[in-house]
């Protein structure tokens, strides 16, 4: 009964889902013209992203490894959860919370203050996330576009694009101080 609820309960938000996007796609037909730009959107555009970063620091990471993250992984991960909550000892103890036959304090309680831990930092930046804002580091496109004013943190050379605003700004700067320069030799 309880894989029939599964996938009946699956297929109903997946349909919910295609109705949403159908209204998406009518809405704005120039953006969304085939289904395929719109699918990939949904559901691959951000995994496919963190590939693409995270394969300039660990190397090339395939299309199959993203798949497996976002899709696979997880659901694997809560059934196993699932099984171990749910699995009990010969003597009939639960397992969960009984882990090794450890004492409840401090070892259990710890354990359980961790991940309550945990959880309350998530909730806390979700609620309120300008909390953790000093906590950011200031990537690429922060410096170049400005954002990070007030931090100190001043642009470099080397993460200066062709296109960006920046160029123009500091090579006109530098071509006054040239100028400078040159009318004192």
């Amino acid at each position: 009964g309880g894989f029939v609820a599964l996938f009946l309960t699956y297929f109903a938000f997946i349909g919910l889902t295609f109705f949403f996007l159908s209204k998406v796609k009518a809405e704005n037909p120039d953006k969304w013209p085939t289904w395929k730009p719109l699918i990939y959107e949904l559901g691959f555009r951000n995994i496919m992203e963190l590939r693409d970063q995270l394969a300039t620091t660990v190397g090339n990471l395939p299309v199959v490894w993203a798949f497996l993250v976002k899709y696979f992984i997880p659901h694997v991960v809560l059934l196993l959860f699932i099984n171990l909550a749910q699995s009990s000892t010969d003597d009939g103890v639960p397992v969960f919370g009984n882990y090794g036959g450890y004492t409840s304090w401090p070892f259990q309680i710890l354990g359980f203050l961790t991940v309550i831990f945990a959880f309350g930092l998530f909730v806390i930046g979700f609620v309120a996330p300008d909390l953790y804002q000093g906590l950011t580091l200031l990537d690429e496109k922060t410096l170049i576009h400005g954002y990070g004013q007030g931090t100190g943190a001043q642009p470099t050379k080397e993460l200066e694009g062709p296109d960006s605003k920046l160029d123009a700004k500091e090579s006109s700067e530098e071509d006054g101080e040239n100028d400078v320069a040159e009318a004192e030799a």
